[in-house]
């Protein structure tokens, strides 16, 4: 017998693997809603694809209620959602898609995001900040102070202080995917190599029913826009050590292994 259509999906992430792509591919191809669940600041909110990306609007309840209708919805979470946020509204007919990323490139892509935003005016900066920043529980101006220094200071600083948060972040999203009834996890490697690939992967692992040339011209009509990992910044062996060690410390070998190798 043939699995059951999933009647939403949650798709998440590590910031900069390929969730954004994930979900408007998804919204696109099975024509459906998409709505963009934050957890920055204060409180979970809801928004649609025209409003602010960070500001709190509705609680724990509306929550549950928006993502518990019969119409079928993409949810994307923003990256600062933790795991007991999306098991509030988990259930059975609700796919989650889960994106990975090499540690080393998330944080590299992550400074690239920061140097693209250096000719920002400070409205703009303080946005930036309260939407990427918040999660790491760093105020909006340290976004301006982090422009102006040198490149060492700068690896120093994501290895001091956006390496820990991605860390915990990935390791309390592992240790809750048993809590989900159907998961996928999508390595932003795989994505990045052949989108076409991995959005057959999903239509199959879901029973979507999506066709083949349905999903080739959504592809040639929307190309993957690249999660750049600039030149400009470069992890040495002894970054990728402390990284490792930071890892291993706390999750174990194995996990920090995971992390770091694509």
């Amino acid at each position: 017998m043939a699995a059951e259509r999933p009647a939403g999906f949650f798709v998440l992430g590590m910031p900069r693997s390929g969730t954004s792509f994930v979900a408007r591919a998804l919204t696109r191809l099975l024509d459906c809603e998409l709505v963009r669940i934050t957890h920055a600041l204060t409180e979970p909110s809801i928004t649609d694809g025209h409003s602010s990306w960070h500001s709190p609007q509705l609680s724990v309840e509306k929550l549950k209620q928006q993502v518990t209708r019969t119409t079928p919805f993409v949810a994307h979470f923003h990256p600062s959602a933790t795991p007991a946020l999306a098991y509030h509204a988990n259930r059975e007919n609700v796919a989650v898609v889960f994106n990975r990323r090499n540690l080393v490139d998330c944080l590299l892509s992550w400074h690239h995001v920061m140097v693209k935003q250096a000719h920002a005016r400070k409205e703009e900066i303080d946005a930036i900040g309260q939407a990427l920043w918040a999660p790491l529980q760093i105020s909006s101006c340290a976004l301006q102070r982090y422009l102006e220094v040198s490149a060492d200071q700068q690896l120093a600083f994501l290895i001091e202080n956006v390496a820990p948060w991605y860390i915990q972040y990935v390791a309390n999203w592992e240790n809750s995917f048993r809590k989900f009834n159907r998961l996928l996890v999508i390595d932003y490697a795989a994505l990045k190599r052949d989108n076409v690939a991995l959005l057959h992967n999903v239509n199959e692992r879901f029973s979507l029913g999506i066709s083949s040339k349905a999903i080739c011209e959504y592809s040639r009509a929307n190309p993957r826009k690249e999660c750049s990992v600039p030149s400009g910044l470069v992890m040495g062996k002894l970054e990728m050590e402390k990284l490792y060690a930071m890892a291993a410390r706390i999750h174990g070998t194995d996990f920090a292994s995971r992390l770091l190798i694509d």
